[in-house]
């Protein structure tokens, strides 16, 4: 009975592999003869796959027609900043100490010194000039997903020897976008700008103070002859997604006349 059943397997088996031999055979035979092309196939499948791909990038080419037809773009051109601005935004500059209250009325000042973008009535951003402001301590530390552990540790070990401590706010999943504004990369999340502490390292490390900003191109200078660059941002916290947006985009692209 058992040699039967061994019996059985091996001819199941042994007409199974006739059965593949036959079919790659025919393959084979219709290849040969033409009946098929496996560079067309290879290449329908090339091409199904370029047209996704090119199909997305139309997609965004007329998202993005569609947004500069809806808000045709202006260039403004002031006395130091230049930048793209749809209608009914606006863009002042404040020269010479004006347009701040950051700055120590005992001497005098050149340069940008101020900056607001307006959309409509609406205050959206503001420039202030500062000189003299000094931080003691790092009363937050924003986490995101690429910032380094080693950071972290450096400012917690730099509170406690002012015996404070740092909340550690938690961005590694926080939406945000990002903004060259003057030559300086910054990340925007909803109202607050982010830019990296160390440029050379692959990690991005914010400084705890975020409202303080310098820019490799901007600066003022001081009666004394003295180069600052400090400047501090307010973004209005009424501001809408869609003014935020365009935000975005006239950040982009300011920059010096």
């Amino acid at each position: 009975m058992e040699k039967e059943k061994r019996k059985d397997f091996w001819i199941i088996f042994l007409n199974f592999c006739l059965a593949l031999a036959t079919i790659g055979l025919l393959g084979y035979i219709a290849y040969k003869n033409g009946y098929i092309n496996l560079e067309n196939i290879l290449n329908t499948k090339s091409e199904q796959v370029e047209e996704g791909t090119d199909k997305t990038d139309t997609l965004t080419e007329e998202e993005t027609k569609k947004e500069e037809e809806k808000e045709p773009l202006e260039t403004y051109e002031g006395d130091v900043v230049k930048a793209s601005i749809p209608q009914e935004w606006a863009i002042i500059e404040y020269l010479d100490g004006k347009g701040t209250d950051m700055l120590p009325t005992y001497t005098s000042y050149k340069g940008l010194t101020g900056l607001e973008v307006f959309h409509k009535e609406d205050l959206i951003l503001e420039l202030k000039a500062a000189w003299g402001v000094g931080f003691v301590g790092c009363p937050k530390i924003y986490a995101f997903s690429d910032t380094s552990s080693e950071y972290i540790e450096e400012v917690e070990a730099m509170n406690a020897e002012l015996s404070s401590k740092a909340e550690i706010v938690d961005y590694s999943n926080v939406t945000y976008t990002e903004i060259i504004w003057f030559g300086k990369y910054f990340r925007r999340v909803k109202t607050y700008l982010f830019f990296d502490n160390d440029i050379t390292t692959e990690s991005f490390d914010s400084p705890c103070q975020t409202a303080a900003i310098s820019f490799p191109v901007l600066s003022f200078t001081t009666g004394d002859g003295e180069t600052a660059n400090a400047y501090f941002y307010t973004i209005s916290e009424t501001a809408t997604t869609e003014q935020l947006k365009m935000l975005d985009k006239i950040l982009n692209s300011m920059d010096l006349k």
